[in-house]
């Protein structure tokens, strides 16, 4: 049985998590994750958030009318994203936590860097086709090896200039498709069992109370400051995992 203190470590990182997502509309394991990771291990931080996922991108997703358009326009990636994170399912399980850590933090990084660098840079319509397979494939490995779908998709989608109600509902949909096949893959890796999922389901009230404050405050956000925060975001979560690779 886990200790108090335990517990209110993890519903603290998990509002914090739901409150970013409701700030930003996503946001939840990037912030959720480094957070468990100082007191449970990384399978077990990813496996707490598996219902939480689901459920808040749904939510979101729905809540916004996004399902059929989103679909229609990334089905190329859905295709290469989804067996791409049966792949990083199987290295979560398999992979020591320090490379996962480390691996982590370098990409989250690397793509903050490469937005900062490009501010102005736009992806057209003809190029999308052909690199949303490549990006679904990269984000569905990062995905499945931590439940981090987030920085790869979200600079994708900024790099593709949706406005922010666009940007949000399509982000939460992929999100909640990825979440979904990602709780699959762990249960075929053994990863989420009963165990897990009743604790994932107790996960639900502390991001959801997060969420609802969140959501409030992200409402005024405009476009500019909407960037900003995800770019701190970013910042803090490779920290994060730079600091538990190598405590």
């Amino acid at each position: 049985m886990l200790d108090p203190q335990t517990v209110m470590i993890c519903a603290v990182a998990l509002f914090l998590g739901g409150f970013t997502k409701g700030i930003a509309g996503l946001g939840l394991p990037m912030i959720a994750i480094p957070l468990l990771a100082f007191v449970v291990n990384l399978p077990t931080a990813v496996a707490l958030l598996v219902l939480p996922t689901v459920v808040s991108n749904l939510f979101q997703a729905f809540q916004r009318g996004a399902f059929v358009p989103v679909v229609r326009r990334f089905w190329p990636f859905l295709v290469v994203f989804l067996p791409a994170i049966a792949v990083g399912a199987q290295l979560l399980v398999s992979v020591d936590e320090r490379i996962l850590y480390v691996a982590l933090g370098v990409a989250i990084l690397a793509i903050t860097a490469l937005i900062r660098l490009a501010p102005r840079f736009a992806i057209g319509r003809r190029a999308e086709r052909w690199l949303s397979p490549l990006v679904g494939a990269v984000a569905g490995l990062l995905g499945g090896a931590s439940s981090l779908f987030g920085p790869v998709i979200m600079i994708y989608l900024l790099t593709l200039r949706m406005d922010k109600t666009e940007y949000i509902a399509t982000v939460s949909l992929l999100y909640c498709t990825g979440a979904a096949s990602f709780g699959i893959a762990l249960t075929a890796v053994g990863a989420f069992g009963l165990h897990q999922a009743l604790f994932s389901a107790l996960a639900l009230i502390p991001v959801f109370a997060g969420m609802l404050i969140g959501q409030k405050i992200g409402d005024r956000l405009d476009r500019r400051n909407f960037e900003r925060t995800l770019h701190v975001l970013y910042l803090m979560t490779a920290l994060t995992f730079f600091y538990k690779a190598f405590a």
